[in-house]
């Protein structure tokens, strides 16, 4: 564990008996007093990222592991068991359905990011559109996903990255800052949908 070292953290999640999965990438920017990195990652991110997810999850929605990876370092990696559910007491609505949000590129040598987090409270929406309230805990999330995550711990410090997986025509993997995260509202992941995916 490393200053500048790029950690992958895979979400793993359930939902109406379909898998649904997140991936993140994060970028160490302040060095651990004690610890591991598989540790000072998922506490980090358990602390200051995932709390403001759950706010606009649906209790339909369990939380199962985190799988994280530091991209630098083969022999840094772990699976960790994290028991845990959407914070609304609500229906869901179906697994395809998400909350979208965009990274923000600071270069155009990369796309904007995208997330799609699963779970959509019933509640939270009208005709397809998010409630005035849930608007609110989505800037919030969306605020907490472009902002770095500490863990309390050991203070480690990370801050969120776009990353470009290699391809034939970029063939070196590459990362790149975001500007800040924005929330776009209602989208579906068509992975998600019957038929496809696990």
């Amino acid at each position: 564990m490393a200053v500048g070292d790029l950690y992958n953290i895979v979400v793993n999640q359930s939902l109406a008996s379909q898998d649904v999965q997140n991936s993140y990438f994060y970028e160490q920017t302040v060095a651990a007093s004690s610890g591991t990195a598989v540790d000072a990652v998922a506490s980090a991110f358990a602390t200051d990222v995932l709390p403001s997810l759950s706010a606009v999850q649906s209790t339909s929605l369990g939380y199962e592991t985190l799988y994280i990876t530091n991209l630098d370092n083969p022999a840094e990696f772990g699976l960790v068991p994290f028991v845990g559910f959407g914070s609304v007491a609500s229906e869901s609505l179906p697994p395809f359905a998400a909350w979208g949000f965009q990274y923000v590129r600071t270069t155009r040598a990369v796309h904007n990011g995208s997330k799609r987090i699963g779970g959509i409270p019933e509640s939270m929406q009208i005709d397809g559109s998010p409630t005035t309230a849930a608007d609110l805990l989505l800037i919030a999330a969306a605020n907490a996903l472009g902002g770095s995550m500490t863990d309390p711990v050991s203070a480690a410090t990370f801050v969120p990255k776009i990353y470009h997986r290699p391809t034939i025509a970029h063939p070196a993997p590459a990362r790149y800052p975001v500007a800040f995260v924005v929330r776009t509202g209602i989208t579906t992941q068509n992975t998600r949908k019957f038929g496809h995916g696990s």
